[in-house]
Order: structure tokens, then C-alpha cells, then sequence
């Protein structure tokens, strides 16, 4: 009889024990210690979909956490996949205008934006913006969410007012509602900070990460992945501040912290090796900096490949080193290379082609070729600049969380001053992460590489 009763209520154990891996998996997450999440939420899959069915809301709840892991290693197509699948369970079971369908459509938006769908990404945002506001109202944290992921994708495509007043919106709501030391106002700040930077208003940047940075050791300790991010944007800002030291120790930091926390192929390693690699360049190590931008190209084209803009910016970086090393064979095929895939991939009258046009042409010069360098430098790549510098639309949009700059003819790093940056002289390229929460208990993530601009604000903000 008591074997007949156990087997009796053995789904309903299973059940609990799903819910229960679930549940710790997701804490686990939060916490930063991606390894120790990944089997109990893959497990939490598997039960669910073999006690209540794949296509249940149970299945797809544990999808949800499940692909937000994923991104959280840096294992975009594969988030992808399973966010999609997750995604349409939700809607068939709870209604396109569900809390559930928001939180998924934000996680999926973030992925959208690390695999470079930019316009797709800002579609999911705007329809969970939309579904958080009429749920809830503008002064809800579920609203302040989604409204802090719509505004990234705004700056990124140069609409910066517009994104510095959702982010004020965002992080007021958060300030009153969750006390001004919870992990959303440090997004909030990380948000502005990177937007700020961007604009080239450096010390209000500075402050918003430094304030950012205090609240998130407090919250997730000194080694949490968020922790690394936020210090690779602040020492963009320290970096174009002047004040160098400090920025390379904030980068240094930064880049140990992801060594130790996150998987060795995951891209936010490469944008903290980039970051590193650009203060080498700055400070005249050139074998130094070719050496980090080329683990950072390798590990991009690993992981991401040939085409994606974080691949095509390493590439060109280690072109630009190669030339300052006088290795000017090697810098025009390196050049040249991301030149075209830029082409297919940013379009012709992008920002990132001319930026690679304006190299091929310095790398021309040198090799005496002046009538192909100067229409190089000062044909196309000078035309599609004026359009750019006078505001004019491109088929290109502003780079996602990525700064091309042009530093000045100071030639970087020389005599340890900061650089001056004027038009017409080609210099690293260089990106800043900007913040990305992701499902749950809004827990954001990721860098990208760094100068001049950065990504850094907020990103993909979505409730669990």
C-alpha cells in the first residue's frame, strides 16, 4: 500500500522538484555563478516538458530562464532559439498582452541586439513597453523596465533626447519604488552614465558610474560579471577624462574579474580584452594592444562570426596596431578584409565603412599609393562622413553601443598625454557594453568595447 500511495503522488514530486530547480537555477543566475545554474535550469527544462508537456506554461517558464542563462554565456543563436520557443508557448497560454509575453519579449530583444538585429530588437522592445504601460502605468518598475530598454535602442540609433528622458523616467520610478540601493537604480546609472559619455559629458559620467559601481559591489559582491561591465564604461570615461592611470587600472580590473567569472569563449571577455587592448594602443604599447585585439578578434570570430560588428571592429583594430608597427602589408589585408565585410554587413554609407576607408587610406599613404589613398580617405570614406557629420540619414545606423572615433594627429599614446581627437586621422575603434538585464530579478550583464563612445546603457531590463 505505501509503495501504491508514493507512486500515486510521484508527479506531483517531480512537479515540485521542477519548480524547485527552476527556482535555485535562477538564484544561482543572479548571483553570477553561471555554471552552477546551467545543469539544475537545463534539468528544469527536461521535467517540465515531460510532466506537463512541452507546449505548458510550466515548459515554457522553464525555457525562459533557460535561455536567458544561455545569453548570460554568451551563447546568442542558441538564447535565440529557445527564447523563440519559449516566446510562443507564452503567447498561446497566457495572451499577447501578458506579463509573461513582456518579460520574454524583453530577454529576446537583448539577444536580438548582441546578435546585431538591431531593427528587430527594437520591434520586441516597443511592444513590451507597450504591453508594461497599459498593465500597469508609467509608474510601475515593470513599466521603468521596459522603458530603460527602449531608450538604449533609441541612442543607439542617435535619438539621444529622447533616450536621456526615458532613462531619467526610468531611474526616477526605480529610485522611488525600490529604495535607492537596488540593482535597477544601478542600471538606471550605468544607463546614463554611458549615455553621458557618449555626448562627451565625461564627468557626469563618471559620477553616474561611479554611483553605479558602489551599489552593485554592495548588492552582488566585488566578482559578478555586472560589476566588470560597469568598470570597462568607467574607464572610458576616466580614459577621455585624462586621467590614464586610473583608467587602466578600472580596465585591468574589469578584464581579471571576467577572466575568472565567465566562460573562455564568451564575447564579454573579448570586449574587456578589446577595452584593455585600446589603453595599450593609447599608451604607446603597441605589442601589447595588437596582441589583445587579436585574442579579441579570434574569440569574435569563434563565437559570433566573420560578420558581426564586434568581429569587424577587432579586425580593424588590429589593422590600425599593424600600421603603427610598421607592418603595412599586413595592415592593408587586415583592412581591406573588414572594409568588405563592413560593406555587406553595415552598408555602403555607414559609419564603420568610411572609418575603415579613412584607415585603408593612411595605410595607402604610407605605401606611396596617393591617388588610391586620397580616394580612400578624402572620396568615398570623406563623403560618407560629411553626410554623417551633418546629420544626414545613412542606410548605416549609429553604431549599437560601439564608437568608431578618429583620435587626432597626435599619434595615440606618445608621450603619455591624452589624445586629441580631430577629423581626418584614424585611430582604434572601440566599444562600451551597455547594460542588458535580463529576466528574473532584472540582473544586467554585458560590456562592449570601449573609446569614444560606449556601450553601456541600459539593455534588455525583463521580469522572470
Amino acid at each position: 500500500m505505501a509503495r501504491r500511495a508514493s507512486n500515486t503522488n510521484w508527479p506531483a514530486s517531480l512537479s515540485l522538484q521542477a519548480e524547485m530547480y527552476r527556482v535555485t537555477g535562477e538564484l544561482y543566475r543572479q548571483l553570477g555563478l553561471l555554471e552552477q545554474a546551467a545543469p539544475l535550469l537545463e534539468r528544469a527544462v527536461t521535467l517540465a516538458g515531460a510532466l506537463q508537456g512541452p507546449e505548458s506554461a510550466e515548459a515554457g517558464a522553464a525555457l525562459d530562464r533557460w535561455g536567458v542563462l544561455l545569453w548570460d554565456r554568451g551563447e546568442y543563436p542558441q538564447a535565440a532559439g529557445v527564447l523563440e520557443r519559449a516566446l510562443a508557448i507564452r503567447r498561446r497560454v497566457y495572451g499577447p498582452r501578458s506579463a509573461e509575453v513582456s518579460s520574454t519579449l524583453g530577454s529576446l530583444a537583448s539577444v536580438y541586439s548582441d546578435l546585431d538585429r538591431n531593427d528587430e530588437a527594437e520591434g520586441l522592445h516597443r511592444e513590451a513597453y507597450d504591453i508594461d504601460r497599459s498593465r500597469y502605468g508609467d509608474e510601475s518598475l515593470d513599466a521603468a523596465t521596459s522603458a530603460a530598454n527602449l531608450a538604449t535602442k533609441l541612442e543607439e540609433r542617435g535619438a539621444m533626447e529622447e533616450a536621456e528622458q526615458l532613462h531619467h523616467r526610468a531611474l526616477d520610478v526605480r529610485r522611488r519604488l525600490g529604495g535607492p540601493n537596488h540593482p535597477d537604480v544601478a542600471d538606471s546609472l550605468l544607463a546614463l552614465g554611458v549615455l553621458r559619455s557618449r555626448g562627451g559629458r565625461y564627468e557626469e559620467a563618471e559620477r553616474d558610474l561611479r554611483e553605479a559601481l558602489a551599489i552593485s559591489q554592495r548588492v552582488l559582491g566585488p566578482d559578478h560579471h555586472k560589476v566588470a561591465h560597469i568598470m570597462d564604461n568607467l574607464g572610458v570615461a576616466l580614459e577621455h577624462r585624462g586621467a590614464l592611470a586610473d583608467a587602466v587600472a578600472t580596465a585591468r580590473e574589469a578584464l581579471a574579474i571576467r577572466r575568472r567569472v565567465l566562460p573562455v569563449d564568451h564575447p564579454d571577455l573579448g570586449l574587456s580584452v578589446n577595452n584593455f587592448a585600446v589603453l595599450s594602443y593609447r599608451l604607446g604599447f603597441f605589442e601589447d594592444a595588437e596582441r589583445g585585439f587579436r585574442e579579441a578578434f579570434a574569440l569574435f570570430e569563434r563565437t559570433l562570426g566573420s560578420g558581426h560588428n564586434y568581429t569587424t571592429t577587432a579586425m580593424a583594430n588590429v589593422g590600425v596596431v599593424l600600421r603603427e608597427r610598421s607592418a603595412t602589408a599586413d595592415a592593408e589585408v587586415m583592412t581591406r578584409r573588414a572594409l568588405a565585410l563592413r560593406r555587406t554587413t553595415r552598408g555602403e554609407d555607414s559609419p564603420e565603412v568610411a572609418q575603415s576607408l579613412r584607415t585603408l587610406g593612411l595605410i595607402l599613404t604610407d605605401r606611396r599609393a596617393f591617388v588610391e589613398a586620397d580616394r580612400a580617405s578624402h572620396g568615398r570614406g570623406g563623403a560618407i562622413a560629411a553626410r554623417l557629420s551633418a546629420g544626414a540619414s545613412t542606410s548605416g545606423r549609429s553604431p549599437r553601443r560601439v564608437g568608431a572615433i578618429a583620435p587626432g594627429a597626435e599619434r595615440p599614446g606618445r608621450g603619455g598625454a591624452g589624445v586629441s581627437r580631430g577629423p581626418g586621422h584614424q585611430g582604434i575603434e572601440d566599444r562600451t557594453r551597455r547594460v542588458a538585464d535580463r529576466g528574473g530579478a532584472h540582473v544586467p550583464g554585458r560590456g562592449d568595447m570601449h573609446t569614444g563612445d560606449g556601450r553601456g546603457s541600459a539593455g534588455a531590463h525583463s521580469r522572470g
